[in-house]
């Protein structure tokens, strides 16, 4: 470290990464609680997006022109919301730690989708890093390991990560004009409206009437959405976004911690190596190709803004 203050950009993602790595755990709780995917994300943005307005108008930072706002509405409810649908299912039906580490493949495959919109050959680091990726996969999902081999939780592991590459290709070209935070706040409105009307058309709307459930929803909302998020920005704001993404690899390997402490979960040595290869990946896609530094730093920047 060079002084104090890039320590605590560090310190700020490592706490990023960790408190993102919650969101599996009360997750599992609301599903035990009886709570659906839809009503459980209804409540994870709306309650995300009702604290981070309260930061813009203390900022007086809310205003977007009609075109943004519109954009970001329309990301929350066609892009993010099957991204986060998905990976929640997946999470219900997998361990946590796999779950995660199948949505981590994103990066990667953000790369691959770069290299056919461009039509051009990898270099070196995009190779290495899928050729990872895919190892890192196939290991990961171990069928000889002692999870139940659930192929519904796997190919919405999956699926939730090639929905979040292309949303994070399309949010790369038009939301280069609007704030972080600012689109995190609106994408998660539009996200947590969308949850509603299907959880609406599906009659499952319900208020918990437990303590543990209203606990699991606080935490999913505050400690697993708003305080990651500050965080990531401000370590984005003191190390830059590509060191920033790199250290946000972190968060596979807490969710399988906190996986293992929390819900008892285990992982087989295939299964190790499986997750070491997939964070590898992430590492080697997210270090910059000379020619393009910033177009790199731009990716991960808007790559990071919600998860």
């Amino acid at each position: 470290m060079k002084n104090k203050h890039e320590l605590a950009g560090v310190i700020a993602v490592a706490m990023s990464a960790l408190s993102f790595a919650s969101l599996g755990y009360f997750g599992r709780i609301l599903t035990q609680q009886g709570l659906s995917t839809a009503a459980s994300l209804t409540f994870r943005f709306t309650f995300a997006a009702a604290v981070l307005g309260i930061v813009l108008a203390l900022k007086r930072s809310w205003r977007l022109d009609l075109k943004s706002l519109t954009t970001c509405l329309l990301l929350g409810a066609f892009g993010y919301t099957v991204q986060s649908g998905l990976f929640f299912i997946s999470l219900q039906r997998l361990p946590t730690g796999i779950a995660s580490l199948l949505l981590f493949m994103n990066p990667t495959l953000v790369a691959a989708i770069t290299l056919a919109h461009e039509k051009r050959r990898p270099y070196i680091k995009e190779s290495v890093a899928i050729l990872l990726s895919i190892l890192g996969c196939y290991f990961v999902l171990d069928i000889s390991a002692s999870f139940k081999f659930d192929i519904i939780g796997i190919l919405s592991g999956l699926g939730a990560a090639i929905w979040y590459a292309f949303y994070i290709k399309i949010s790369e070209k038009v939301l280069h004009k609007i704030e972080p935070i600012q689109a995190t706040t609106y994408i998660s409105l539009g996200a947590g409206l969308t949850f509603l009307l299907i959880a609406a058309f599906n009659n499952e709307i319900t208020l918990p009437t437990s303590t543990q459930a209203w606990t699991a929803i606080i935490g999913i909302s505050v400690l697993s959405t708003v305080i990651p998020i500050t965080l990531f920005f401000k370590g984005i704001n003191i190390l830059g976004a590509h060191r920033a993404s790199i250290i946000s690899t972190l968060e596979p390997v807490f969710t399988s911690m906190l996986g293992a402490l929390l819900l008892q979960e285990t992982f087989s040595t295939i299964q190790f190596i499986g997750a070491v290869a997939i964070i590898a990946a992430v590492v080697v896609i997210q270090y910059p190709t000379r020619p393009h530094r910033n177009q790199t730093a731009q990716k991960n920047h808007l790559q990071e803004g919600i998860l």
